[in-house]
Protein backbone atom coordinates (compact mmCIF):
# COMPACT_ATOMS: atom_id res chain seq x y z
CA UNK A 1 0.00 0.00 0.00
CA UNK A 2 1.47 3.37 -1.00
CA UNK A 3 2.46 5.35 2.04
CA UNK A 4 0.64 8.50 0.96
CA UNK A 5 -2.68 7.04 2.21
CA UNK A 6 -3.06 5.81 5.78
CA UNK A 7 -6.41 4.70 7.20
CA UNK A 8 -7.33 4.63 10.89
CA UNK A 9 -10.73 3.87 12.40
CA UNK A 10 -12.61 4.70 15.57
CA UNK A 11 -16.25 4.45 16.63
CA UNK A 12 -18.40 7.19 18.10
CA UNK A 13 -22.06 6.61 19.02
CA UNK A 14 -21.95 3.36 17.01
CA UNK A 15 -20.91 5.17 13.83
CA UNK A 16 -17.58 4.17 12.29
CA UNK A 17 -15.27 7.11 11.67
CA UNK A 18 -12.68 6.25 9.03
CA UNK A 19 -9.83 8.74 8.79
CA UNK A 20 -7.89 8.69 5.55
CA UNK A 21 -4.66 10.65 6.03
CA UNK A 22 -3.33 11.91 2.71
CA UNK A 23 0.40 12.63 2.69
CA UNK A 24 2.70 13.85 -0.08
CA UNK A 25 -0.20 15.34 -2.02
CA UNK A 26 2.01 18.12 -3.35
CA UNK A 27 -0.40 20.97 -2.62
CA UNK A 28 0.50 23.22 0.30
CA UNK A 29 -2.86 24.98 -0.04
CA UNK A 30 -4.59 21.74 0.98
CA UNK A 31 -2.46 21.02 4.04
CA UNK A 32 -4.63 20.90 7.15
CA UNK A 33 -7.89 20.75 5.22
CA UNK A 34 -10.55 18.10 5.88
CA UNK A 35 -13.20 16.63 3.59
CA UNK A 36 -16.02 14.50 5.04
CA UNK A 37 -17.83 11.93 2.90
CA UNK A 38 -21.44 10.96 3.62
CA UNK A 39 -23.14 8.27 1.57
CA UNK A 40 -26.30 6.17 1.24
CA UNK A 41 -28.52 7.82 3.82
CA UNK A 42 -31.65 6.12 2.41
CA UNK A 43 -33.90 8.34 4.51
CA UNK A 44 -37.33 6.74 4.59
CA UNK A 45 -39.09 3.80 6.23
CA UNK A 46 -35.89 2.20 7.56
CA UNK A 47 -33.72 5.26 8.29
CA UNK A 48 -35.25 7.63 10.84
CA UNK A 49 -34.96 11.31 11.66
CA UNK A 50 -32.78 10.38 14.62
CA UNK A 51 -30.45 8.38 12.37
CA UNK A 52 -29.95 11.36 10.06
CA UNK A 53 -29.62 13.81 12.95
CA UNK A 54 -26.80 11.72 14.40
CA UNK A 55 -24.88 11.68 11.11
CA UNK A 56 -25.39 15.43 10.77
CA UNK A 57 -24.29 16.09 14.36
CA UNK A 58 -21.18 13.93 14.07
CA UNK A 59 -20.27 15.59 10.78
CA UNK A 60 -20.72 19.08 12.21
CA UNK A 61 -18.47 18.20 15.15
CA UNK A 62 -15.66 17.40 12.70
CA UNK A 63 -15.78 21.00 11.35
CA UNK A 64 -14.93 19.91 7.79
CA UNK A 65 -13.72 22.31 5.14
CA UNK A 66 -15.83 20.46 2.58
CA UNK A 67 -18.59 17.85 2.61
CA UNK A 68 -19.16 15.41 -0.25
CA UNK A 69 -22.09 13.03 -0.63
CA UNK A 70 -22.08 10.00 -2.90
CA UNK A 71 -25.73 9.21 -3.59
CA UNK A 72 -28.91 7.42 -2.44
CA UNK A 73 -30.52 10.08 -0.25
CA UNK A 74 -34.12 8.92 0.16
CA UNK A 75 -35.89 5.59 -0.25
CA UNK A 76 -39.66 5.29 -0.31
CA UNK A 77 -39.90 1.88 -1.96
CA UNK A 78 -37.99 -0.82 -0.13
CA UNK A 79 -36.70 -2.42 -3.32
CA UNK A 80 -36.48 0.78 -5.33
CA UNK A 81 -38.35 -0.04 -8.54
CA UNK A 82 -41.63 1.89 -8.30
CA UNK A 83 -40.37 4.85 -10.31
CA UNK A 84 -39.06 2.61 -13.08
CA UNK A 85 -42.30 0.60 -13.23
CA UNK A 86 -44.42 3.76 -13.30
CA UNK A 87 -42.43 5.47 -16.03
CA UNK A 88 -41.83 2.31 -18.05
CA UNK A 89 -45.17 0.54 -17.83
CA UNK A 90 -47.78 2.80 -16.28
CA UNK A 91 -48.34 4.86 -13.10
CA UNK A 92 -51.57 3.03 -12.29
CA UNK A 93 -49.51 -0.09 -11.44
CA UNK A 94 -47.84 1.47 -8.40
CA UNK A 95 -50.28 3.98 -6.91
CA UNK A 96 -48.20 6.72 -8.49
CA UNK A 97 -49.72 9.79 -6.83
CA UNK A 98 -49.22 8.38 -3.35
CA UNK A 99 -45.68 7.33 -4.23
CA UNK A 100 -44.72 10.78 -5.51
CA UNK A 101 -46.30 12.45 -2.48
CA UNK A 102 -44.28 10.25 -0.13
CA UNK A 103 -41.04 10.85 -2.05
CA UNK A 104 -41.61 14.61 -1.89
CA UNK A 105 -42.24 14.31 1.84
CA UNK A 106 -39.01 12.37 2.43
CA UNK A 107 -36.96 14.69 0.22
CA UNK A 108 -38.30 17.82 1.90
CA UNK A 109 -37.80 16.34 5.36
CA UNK A 110 -34.25 15.28 4.54
CA UNK A 111 -33.53 18.76 3.24
CA UNK A 112 -34.60 20.14 6.62
CA UNK A 113 -32.62 17.52 8.53
CA UNK A 114 -29.35 18.25 6.72
CA UNK A 115 -29.86 22.01 6.81
CA UNK A 116 -27.46 22.41 9.79
CA UNK A 117 -24.60 21.03 7.68
CA UNK A 118 -22.15 23.65 6.52
CA UNK A 119 -18.62 23.79 5.19
CA UNK A 120 -16.55 26.73 3.91
CA UNK A 121 -15.80 24.99 0.62
CA UNK A 122 -19.36 23.78 0.12
CA UNK A 123 -21.40 20.58 0.02
CA UNK A 124 -21.02 18.71 -3.27
CA UNK A 125 -22.87 15.59 -4.32
CA UNK A 126 -23.61 13.02 -7.01
CA UNK A 127 -26.65 10.84 -7.64
CA UNK A 128 -27.06 7.14 -6.86
CA UNK A 129 -29.36 4.52 -8.34
CA UNK A 130 -32.10 5.12 -5.75
CA UNK A 131 -32.17 8.82 -6.57
CA UNK A 132 -33.18 7.89 -10.11
CA UNK A 133 -35.61 5.22 -8.85
CA UNK A 134 -37.35 7.59 -6.45
CA UNK A 135 -37.24 10.63 -8.74
CA UNK A 136 -34.47 13.22 -9.20
CA UNK A 137 -36.86 16.14 -9.39
CA UNK A 138 -37.89 16.11 -5.74
CA UNK A 139 -34.38 15.36 -4.53
CA UNK A 140 -32.84 18.23 -6.46
CA UNK A 141 -35.64 20.59 -5.48
CA UNK A 142 -35.59 20.02 -1.73
CA UNK A 143 -31.88 19.38 -1.22
CA UNK A 144 -30.73 21.72 -3.97
CA UNK A 145 -30.43 24.92 -1.99
CA UNK A 146 -27.92 23.21 0.28
CA UNK A 147 -26.15 21.00 -2.24
CA UNK A 148 -24.07 21.59 -5.37
CA UNK A 149 -24.85 18.71 -7.73
CA UNK A 150 -21.83 17.73 -9.82
CA UNK A 151 -23.28 15.43 -12.44
CA UNK A 152 -20.58 14.66 -15.06
CA UNK A 153 -18.83 17.87 -14.01
CA UNK A 154 -15.33 18.90 -12.93
CA UNK A 155 -14.39 22.14 -11.21
CA UNK A 156 -11.89 23.66 -8.80
CA UNK A 157 -13.59 24.37 -5.43
CA UNK A 158 -10.33 25.64 -3.94
CA UNK A 159 -6.75 26.14 -5.00
CA UNK A 160 -4.95 22.82 -5.33
CA UNK A 161 -8.06 20.62 -5.66
CA UNK A 162 -9.97 19.46 -8.73
CA UNK A 163 -13.29 17.81 -7.90
CA UNK A 164 -15.26 15.66 -10.36
CA UNK A 165 -18.57 13.84 -10.09
CA UNK A 166 -20.39 11.46 -12.41
CA UNK A 167 -23.92 10.09 -12.63
CA UNK A 168 -24.91 6.63 -11.41
CA UNK A 169 -23.51 3.78 -13.47
CA UNK A 170 -26.60 1.57 -13.60
CA UNK A 171 -29.56 3.88 -14.17
CA UNK A 172 -27.99 7.26 -14.82
CA UNK A 173 -26.02 8.67 -17.73
CA UNK A 174 -22.42 8.72 -16.48
CA UNK A 175 -19.84 10.49 -18.64
CA UNK A 176 -16.40 10.13 -17.13
CA UNK A 177 -14.75 11.21 -20.38
CA UNK A 178 -16.54 14.57 -20.16
CA UNK A 179 -15.53 15.01 -16.52
CA UNK A 180 -11.89 14.28 -17.39
CA UNK A 181 -12.03 16.71 -20.34
CA UNK A 182 -13.33 19.45 -18.06
CA UNK A 183 -10.24 19.09 -15.84
CA UNK A 184 -7.97 20.46 -18.56
CA UNK A 185 -8.19 24.16 -17.54
CA UNK A 186 -6.97 23.35 -14.03
CA UNK A 187 -3.43 22.65 -12.92
CA UNK A 188 -2.24 19.11 -13.60
CA UNK A 189 -0.55 19.30 -10.19
CA UNK A 190 -3.89 19.60 -8.38
CA UNK A 191 -5.08 16.75 -6.18
CA UNK A 192 -7.83 15.19 -8.31
CA UNK A 193 -10.83 13.69 -6.51
CA UNK A 194 -13.70 11.81 -8.17
CA UNK A 195 -17.15 11.13 -6.67
CA UNK A 196 -18.89 8.06 -8.10
CA UNK A 197 -21.76 6.25 -6.37
CA UNK A 198 -21.01 2.73 -7.57
CA UNK A 199 -17.52 1.16 -7.26
CA UNK A 200 -18.32 -0.95 -10.34
CA UNK A 201 -16.76 2.01 -12.14
CA UNK A 202 -13.71 -0.28 -12.19
CA UNK A 203 -15.59 -2.47 -14.71
CA UNK A 204 -16.92 0.34 -16.91
CA UNK A 205 -15.77 0.94 -20.48
CA UNK A 206 -14.18 4.18 -19.26
CA UNK A 207 -12.35 2.53 -16.36
CA UNK A 208 -8.90 3.40 -17.72
CA UNK A 209 -9.76 7.09 -17.32
CA UNK A 210 -9.58 6.57 -13.54
CA UNK A 211 -5.81 6.93 -13.95
CA UNK A 212 -6.44 10.69 -14.12
CA UNK A 213 -7.49 10.74 -10.45
CA UNK A 214 -5.59 10.62 -7.18
CA UNK A 215 -8.58 9.19 -5.28
CA UNK A 216 -12.10 7.94 -6.06
CA UNK A 217 -14.87 8.02 -3.41
CA UNK A 218 -17.80 5.61 -3.74
CA UNK A 219 -20.71 4.19 -1.77
CA UNK A 220 -23.58 1.94 -2.87
CA UNK A 221 -22.49 -1.34 -1.26
CA UNK A 222 -23.36 -0.46 2.36
CA UNK A 223 -20.21 -2.47 3.08
CA UNK A 224 -22.44 -5.53 2.83
CA UNK A 225 -24.69 -4.27 5.69
CA UNK A 226 -25.41 -7.81 6.94
CA UNK A 227 -22.07 -9.50 7.54
CA UNK A 228 -20.66 -12.43 9.45
CA UNK A 229 -17.38 -12.30 11.39
CA UNK A 230 -14.22 -12.99 9.35
CA UNK A 231 -16.18 -13.54 6.13
CA UNK A 232 -16.51 -11.31 3.05
CA UNK A 233 -19.83 -9.52 2.47
CA UNK A 234 -22.62 -11.78 1.27
CA UNK A 235 -24.53 -9.04 -0.59
CA UNK A 236 -22.74 -6.04 -2.11
CA UNK A 237 -25.07 -4.85 -4.90
CA UNK A 238 -22.05 -4.87 -7.22
CA UNK A 239 -20.75 -7.11 -9.98
CA UNK A 240 -17.17 -7.03 -8.72
CA UNK A 241 -16.33 -8.00 -5.13
CA UNK A 242 -12.86 -6.49 -4.72
CA UNK A 243 -13.96 -2.95 -3.84
CA UNK A 244 -16.90 -3.12 -1.43
CA UNK A 245 -15.66 -1.39 1.75
CA UNK A 246 -12.71 0.72 2.77
CA UNK A 247 -9.60 1.54 0.77
CA UNK A 248 -8.48 -0.45 -2.25
CA UNK A 249 -6.25 0.09 -5.26
CA UNK A 250 -7.47 -0.37 -8.81
CA UNK A 251 -4.64 -1.55 -11.06
CA UNK A 252 -4.67 -0.23 -14.61
CA UNK A 253 -3.97 -2.48 -17.57
CA UNK A 254 -1.17 -0.20 -18.72
CA UNK A 255 0.43 0.04 -15.27
CA UNK A 256 -0.17 2.24 -12.29
CA UNK A 257 -3.06 2.22 -9.85
CA UNK A 258 -5.80 4.49 -8.53
CA UNK A 259 -6.90 4.46 -4.86
CA UNK A 260 -10.62 3.90 -4.38
CA UNK A 261 -12.47 4.28 -1.07
CA UNK A 262 -15.93 2.74 -0.53
CA UNK A 263 -18.04 4.20 2.28
CA UNK A 264 -20.37 1.77 4.12
CA UNK A 265 -23.22 4.26 4.19
CA UNK A 266 -25.03 6.30 6.80
CA UNK A 267 -28.43 4.65 6.52
CA UNK A 268 -30.06 1.23 6.49
CA UNK A 269 -31.53 0.67 3.03
CA UNK A 270 -34.42 -1.75 2.71
CA UNK A 271 -34.18 -3.21 6.22
CA UNK A 272 -33.29 -1.55 9.51
CA UNK A 273 -30.50 -3.93 10.45
CA UNK A 274 -26.72 -4.00 10.28
CA UNK A 275 -24.51 -6.82 11.55
CA UNK A 276 -20.75 -6.45 11.89
CA UNK A 277 -20.98 -3.51 9.50
CA UNK A 278 -21.71 -0.17 11.21
CA UNK A 279 -22.78 3.04 9.56
CA UNK A 280 -19.84 5.15 8.46
CA UNK A 281 -18.48 8.65 8.00
CA UNK A 282 -15.27 8.97 5.96
CA UNK A 283 -12.84 11.76 6.84
CA UNK A 284 -10.11 12.81 4.39
CA UNK A 285 -7.31 14.70 6.08
CA UNK A 286 -4.59 16.40 4.07
CA UNK A 287 -1.38 16.46 6.11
Amino acid sequence: MPSRFTVSNYSKEKVLHSEVLIKDHGQSTLSGKTIVQISDLHYGPSTTDQDIQLIVSLTKNLCPDMIVMTGDYVQKSRIGIRHRVATGFGPELVNWKDFRRKVRFYAQSLGNLIAPLQAPLGIHAVFGNHDHHEGLGSIKKYLGSKVNWINNISFEPTSGLTLSGIDDLNVGEPDLASAVKQMEPFSSENFKLLLCHNPDIVLADEKDLLKNYDLVLCGHTHGGQLRLPFLPPLVTRTTQKDYVAGLGYFKHSGGGQTPLYVNQGGGFGAIRLRTFCPREITILKFS
